[in-house]
């Protein structure tokens, strides 16, 4: 099974366009010696989405599904470790999930499943972070 290590969410608001906030999400998928074995015939699927999160009480709600879905190729020699990073751009109004001037908290949850699964064989969350304004 795959792990997920060293997931990170980075936001920023773009200068030039104060309208508009960088999405960028950048993890490792560690692969075993069998996956690498099994990997002509067994693929797997990244999924990210961006959640926010309500602190008191912890609630999440869904955001955005703005990254799609991305199939992995495990490595066929050397490491078995494959550094991902996803970016995107998104309308700060969509990343709004408190209502008035309080501070957003975004998450992204990371998971990836073995294609034609329907489960996630493994995911991870990067930690919250504040979105001002």
């Amino acid at each position: 099974m795959p792990t997920i290590t060293n997931a990170k969410l980075i936001l920023t608001k773009l200068s030039g366009l104060p309208e508009k906030v960088e999405i960028k999400v950048t993890y490792n998928a560690v692969f075993s010696d069998c996956e690498r074995t099994l990997s002509p015939n067994l693929k797997f699927r990244e999924t990210i989405k961006i959640v926010g999160v309500d602190i008191l009480p912890p609630i999440e709600q869904g955001l955005l599904d703005i990254l799609p879905a991305q199939d992995i190729t495990v490595p066929s020699s050397g490491s078995l470790t494959v550094s991902r990073t996803r970016t995107a751009l998104a309308l700060r109004t969509l990343l709004q999930e408190d209502p008035g001037p309080d501070p957003d908290e975004i998450r992204c949850k990371i998971s990836i499943a073995y294609v034609g699964a329907s489960t996630p064989v493994v995911s991870a969350s990067a930690n919250a972070l504040p979105l001002a304004g």
